[in-house]
C-alpha cells in the first residue's frame, strides 16, 4: 500500500501511514527515507511477533527503550 500512501501524500499534502506487508525495519526505513509515507504501521507482523519493536531496537543496538524498572522482563 506504499504506492497509495505516496499518491495520497503527493495529491493532498496530508501525512500518510504506510501499511501492508511491511515485515522488517529495513522495509520501514526504506519507505520513510524515500518519502513514500510519514509513518509506518506493522500490522500482521506485530501479531506474529509482539516483541518486534524490541527485536528491532536490539538489532539496531538501541539501549534503554524500556524504563529501567521493566528491563528484566525483556532479558
Amino acid at each position: 500500500m506504499l504506492d497509495f500512501a505516496r499518491q495520497i501524500k503527493e495529491a493532498t499534502g496530508l501525512m500518510t501511514i504506510g501499511v501492508g506487508l511491511i515485515t522488517s525495519s529495513d522495509m520501514a526505513t526504506y519507505a520513510l527515507e524515500n518519502d513514500d509515507c510519514d509513518f509506518v504501521a506493522f500490522g500482521r507482523e506485530l501479531l506474529r511477533n509482539p516483541n518486534l519493536v524490541m527485536d528491532i531496537a536490539k538489532e539496531r543496538k538501541v539501549e534503554e527503550i524500556v524504563h529501567q524498572a521493566y528491563n528484566r522482563a525483556y532479558r
